[in-house]
């Protein structure tokens, strides 16, 4: 199979596949035999008919079935051994075939672009500078009280900030006629946490169980999302639950209610102190892998096209239909992500560009190790964690994860990363 292609923009080409005439005709013949094999001619037993004649009444059609079974087969295999990422089927301009000669047929496809990448080694990076304080810890042990704690219904009590209300919240318009497809049913909410904003979280302080609240929502000028700017919203909420927390007391006792049960309260603080401190590399080691990645993609601007995004953005929708019975705006959904969808995007094809120029490909070794780490971690044999992997459809995702993590170790390594100081950090933190 010949490839040639030529690029018409920079996110569509035409590709031109030539198969070889001996191939086409050793797959006419076989399929010749397959239809000669239930024809049913006079004077002959069915599989007995002579090639010449079966030929003559049957080539028309075998020919058809054949080049039609060579082109399904060889496009996809074109587009994959050519790196290319199609974004829609693509359309069939022309196909060619002489009797006895080549077949060639010529597609016009919209791609992703085609990444050459540069300056992605040698990065100059801050590494932030964080420690486990005192305030971290305490601020972690009321979390796990608040975690444990006995959620007690309230029935003649409004609500106040860190209680929980059980509601379903209806958007209307300025008349307070219910909007379509606008009813959120079963939401919790906990006051104080600015889930719908602080001036959500004020004006249903003091509502009872089973209280219908009216109100609009302003929305500040500098929200982020220009969609809703400034812009005044208008709800109805119908409270069904109202659960107020019980706190226990951060004692021993306490301590042996968390899993897996401590004998004081000390060996708790130990314990969560020391799992602070692993979450802090980890987000550390994230900080410095996400400077390294901005660093790449200010070196390598790429233009997503918007087919990519929207298709993209198609997908997740579909997924959030499929985890909730409320309704989902997609022109919401579309606004509030596009952006993190368009960052994402660029940089899988930014990194897929690296990952092929330094050929770094996850082996079958890589992975075999990969799933033995696992299996260790939920004591599992690894053959047994392989098929409860594949069976969720899992080793793909393993793989990608593997592959994101070999680039970036790579272009640690490659870089000179350098402590940022207290004045840096500060500065961070402000932003």
């Amino acid at each position: 199979m010949q490839i040639t292609i030529k690029e018409l923009e920079p996110t569509k080409v035409e590709m031109t596949v030539t198969i070889p005439s001996s191939r086409v005709e050793e797959r006419m013949e076989t399929k010749l035999r397959e239809l000669g094999a239930k024809a049913h001619v006079k004077g002959f037993r069915p599989g007995k008919v002579p090639a010449g004649l079966l030929k003559g009444m049957l080539g028309e059609r075998a020919l058809g079935e054949t080049l039609s079974a060579l082109l399904n087969e060889t496009y996809p295999r074109a587009l994959s051994s050519e790196r290319l990422q199609p974004l829609d089927q693509g359309n069939i301009e022309k196909m060619d075939h002489e009797p006895g000669g080549d077949f060639t047929y010529v597609a016009i496809v919209e791609v992703a672009p085609r990444v050459q990448v540069k300056d992605y080694t040698g990065l100059e990076v801050k590494r932030p500078r964080r420690e486990v304080t005192d305030e971290d810890l305490d601020k972690a042990l009321e979390q796990l009280r608040k975690q444990y704690a006995n959620w007690a219904p309230l029935e003649n009590e409004g609500a106040a900030p860190g209680d929980q209300l059980g509601c379903d919240i209806q958007e209307t318009n300025e008349q307070g006629v219910d909007l379509p497809n606008r009813l959120y049913r079963n939401i919790r909410v906990e006051l104080g946490r600015n889930q719908y904003g602080p001036d959500f979280d004020v004006k249903m302080q003091g509502a009872l169980s089973g209280e219908s609240r009216s109100f609009d929502i302003v929305n500040p000028e500098d929200d982020p999302d220009p969609a809703t700017a400034g812009k005044t919203e208008f709800y109805r909420v119908l409270v069904h639950e109202l659960k107020r927390p019980q706190l226990a007391e951060l004692d021993d006792d306490f301590a042996k209610e968390v899993p897996p049960g401590f004998d004081t309260l000390e060996e708790l603080k130990v314990r969560v102190r020391q799992d602070l401190v692993l979450q802090l590399e980890r987000s550390l080691e994230t900080a410095v892998n996400n400077r390294l990645i901005a660093a790449v993609m200010a070196n390598n601007p790429v233009q997503v096209p918007e087919k990519m995004i929207h298709q993209q953005l198609d997908s997740f929708i579909e997924q959030a239909r499929k985890g909730t019975d409320n309704p989902i705006d997609d022109e919401i959904v579309r606004h509030s992500y596009h952006e993190e969808v368009e960052r994402n995007l660029g940089w899988s094809l930014v990194s897929q560009a690296i990952i092929q120029v330094e050929k770094l490909e996850v082996s079958e070794q890589d992975l075999e190790e990969e799933i033995a780490r696992y299996a260790a971690s939920i004591g599992q044999e690894p053959k047994a964690a392989r098929l409860q992997l594949k069976r969720a459809s899992a080793l793909e995702r393993m793989a990608i994860e593997l592959q994101e993590r070999k680039l970036l170790g790579f272009l640690r390594g490659s870089a000179t990363l350098s402590d940022e100081t207290e004045a840096e950090g500060s500065e961070d933190s402000a932003s």
